[in-house]
This record gives C-alpha cells, structure tokens and sequence, in this order.
C-alpha cells in the first residue's frame, strides 16, 4: 500500500498546501501558459480594488482569477529566490491582499442577509455573523473562477453550512453542560431545527431549479410535475390518468413522462453547488 504524501508538502488542485508559509491558489492550467500574467494582471484589476460597492460578475471573475494568479506567481518567485524578501514577492503578496478584501468587502451583505433570514432559534446573531465572515472568507481563498459557477453561490453555501455546523455545536453543548433553567434558553428540539432548515435549503433550491428550467426540460414534463406535485398546497394533486386525459396520453406514458423529470430533476440537485 502506498503512504500518502505529508501533509505538509502535499499538492492539491486548490494549490500548494505548506507548512513554509505558501500561498494558497486555486491550480489551473491557464496560469502556467505564456503570457498569462499579462492576461490576468490587466490594469483594470487595480482600478476595480480601488471601487467600492458591489462588483458584477464578469468584474468578480476577473478578480478571482487575478487573486490565484497573484498566489502562483507569488510562490513561483519565493521557490526562485527562496525567501519573502524580494520586491517582487512583496508586490504580488500586496495585490493579493488587495483584491482578497475587495472580494470581501462585495460580499459582506451574503453574510448579513443570511444572518437576518437564519432560523437557528439557538445561536446568538453576533455568533452567526462572525462564522458567516470566516466562511465567506474561506470560501474567497478556495473558490475556482473557472468552474463557471457565481461566487455568490458558493459562498451562501460555505456560510449556510457553518450556521448549521454552529447550531449543531450549541445543541451539543446545552445537552452537556450543567445549567439551571432559563425560558429564554429553551429552544425545543435542535435536531428538528437543523432538519428544517436543510428542508427550507433543499426547497429553496428546488424552487430556484425549477423557476429558471435550470433542470432543461420541456412542456411536457413541467406540466405533468405541475399537476403530480403542484407547488400550492390548497391545488389538488391530480392522478396519472387525469393528467393523460389532458394532454391525451396514455397513463403508463404520463408515468414515463413523470419518471424521466424526476430523475432529470435529481440529477440537477446532486449538481448544484449548493447542495454539494
């Protein structure tokens, strides 16, 4: 059996993971070709650090990718000079940070909007805040602009995921920790909550999924998940055989039609990004 690599000099495809003070980058093949500092090191990245406001995405993109370029050429000019002192080193590690906070600070609102719809009944907003700022910062270091996903995306995702890992630690620690009773405290049954909120996560996406036919499917099959599982919970789910009527069909082919759209569908929701 072969012995996996140490965790100090293993390489991943997030870039180099290192117990000497490397920079973290996301690893792409378009920053090793000629001239892709040129490409990517425009002087409009300067001019967008220095804005302020939200950024659109063609401008974030841009950003990202200048962010993992800056770490890549920063590293390559470490390995080639073996120290962090060179000039050069120093003005690709000051662009980097620069356009790190930019991203940040484009992005601040995620945190503070999913912070004012959150239903963590157990969590203080102050302790959602600071968790929600660490992964979306996180989630900026990591994120790939190549992978044609909106950042914002993935860093909902990122900060959805640290609620409810912070959810789950308070829940953990008002089952163990020794403390007198106290109505505010009281917050009922946090596994419940926790699975509600993965439901109203779930829902949201089905809802985003099917709004935007992101799903690519046709007529047919909207109308027929339409009618077998309609979104309204006062409108009455109709049968197979009343759908087949409608569209004059026979019920084992709107069966068919009706197969095919969920597995369409499921398939969509293992691939989206904020489910993963």
């Amino acid at each position: 059996m072969n012995t996996p690599p140490s965790p100090r000099t293993r390489k991943t495809r997030r870039g180099t993971r290192s117990g000497s003070g490397a920079m973290k980058f996301v690893s792409h093949p378009s920053l090793t070709r000629p001239g892709a500092e040129q490409r990517y090191l425009v002087p409009e990245i300067s001019e967008l650090v220095t804005q302020q406001g939200r950024l659109t995405t063609d401008e974030e993109t841009k950003l990202f990718q200048a962010f993992h370029m800056c770490g890549y050429l920063a590293n390559r000019e470490k390995r080639a000079n073996g120290s962090r002192e060179s000039k050069r080193y120093t003005e690709l590690a000051e662009l980097r940070q620069s356009i790190r906070q930019r991203l940040v600070d484009a992005n601040l609102g995620l945190v503070y909007e999913l912070v004012g719809r959150n239903r963590f009944t157990n969590v203080d907003n102050d302790e959602l805040v600071s968790d929600g700022l660490y992964a979306l910062l996180q989630a900026v270091d990591a994120f790939n602009p190549w992978r044609g996903f909106r950042f914002s995306t993935y860093a909902c995702n990122a900060i959805l995921r640290a609620f409810i890992r912070r959810s789950m630690t308070e829940s953990r620690h008002r089952q163990t920790a020794p403390i007198s009773f106290d109505p505010d405290m009281d917050q009922g049954n946090q596994v419940q909550i926790f699975h509600d909120n993965a439901k109203g996560l779930y829902t949201e996406r089905l809802a985003s999924l099917l709004d935007g036919n992101d799903v690519d499917m046709n007529e047919t099959e909207l109308f027929v998940l339409s009618r077998r599982f309609p979104s309204d919970p006062s409108r009455k789910r109709q049968t197979l055989e009343q759908i087949g009527r409608d569209i004059r069909v026979s019920k084992e082919r709107v069966r068919q039609i009706q197969n095919g759209a969920l597995l369409k569908l499921r398939s969509a929701m293992e691939a989206d990004p904020v489910l993963r």
